[in-house]
């Protein structure tokens, strides 16, 4: 895929008006002709969403990610913890990490190996907005002082990922 790539487009309806206008055409109120023209969406994306040749209509464009949902944001979610506090992993630490999460839960995966590469950690990182940082430069004074409790806590939120 390439990485830098941008929409030549942007749809300009949302999601819920073509909902509408795919609802109105399956119940026979209005024909395809008349939908686009009513709700200004392309008459060819009513009729596939209305013959199924696309699916059902989401919220988010492109392939569903390979982690679910709910498991990417506890990997987010503890990865900030955990640079917080001054433990932050590299990306070939939180690769790796990955791997293991994909292996242990037999997702199938596109992935060589079960692991990741570093085009799905950019989007990952793009996804849930984080900037993680090289923390072999910071300087020993500027980590924090962790206690044993909170070391205990974060291991705990990586353990539940």
């Amino acid at each position: 895929m390439v990485r830098s790539y941008k929409r030549k487009t942007t749809p300009t309806y949302d999601l819920e008006t073509l909902r509408k206008a795919v609802d109105e055409v399956k119940t026979g109120k209005i024909n395809s002709y008349q939908a686009a023209k009513k709700y200004n969406i392309p008459r060819m994306t009513i009729c596939d969403r209305v013959n199924n040749k696309k699916g059902i209509v989401k919220e988010s464009r492109g392939p569903p990610t390979v982690i679910d949902r709910e498991n990417e944001l506890k990997l987010a979610n503890g990865l900030r913890v955990m640079e917080k506090y001054g433990f932050g992993l590299t990306s070939k630490e939180t690769l790796d990490l990955v791997a293991v999460h994909v292996s242990e839960n037999n997702y199938k995966t596109p992935f060589k190996n079960n692991k990741p590469g570093y085009d799905w950690f950019a989007a990952f990182k793009k996804r849930h907005n984080l900037s993680l940082k090289d923390l072999r430069r910071l300087k020993c004074q500027e980590k924090w002082h962790v206690t044993l409790l909170l070391l205990m806590s974060i291991l705990i939120l990586l353990m539940e990922f």
